[in-house]
């Protein structure tokens, strides 16, 4: 087991989105990402499978050659090696 507090508003930046790893490994990689209004993650691939979930807020998710508008607790599954990345958005 890994403790982790999924909501933490001290590691939200100003300046960039933070992003802090949790747990890697060749197949499964998990990574906390804190956006406020306006930061995005830049499309790139990774190896591994991702799951992204909104935990809070809303926001644009890139899934492949997708783009969806996600809502508090909606997830987008990214096959590896397909684009994802993400854009916060006022609430």
């Amino acid at each position: 087991m890994i403790p982790f507090k999924l909501i933490d508003e001290s590691k939200f930046r100003d300046d960039s989105y933070n992003a802090e790893m949790i747990y890697d490994s060749p197949n499964f990689r998990i990574v906390a990402f804190y956006l406020r209004a306006g930061q995005e993650v830049s499309p790139h691939t990774v190896k591994p499978e991702v799951s992204m979930t909104i935990l809070k807020g809303k926001g644009k998710l890139i899934a492949g050659d997708k783009q969806y508008d996600a809502k508090e607790g909606e997830i987008a599954v990214v096959a590896p090696w397909k684009v994802m990345g993400s854009q916060r958005q006022p609430i």
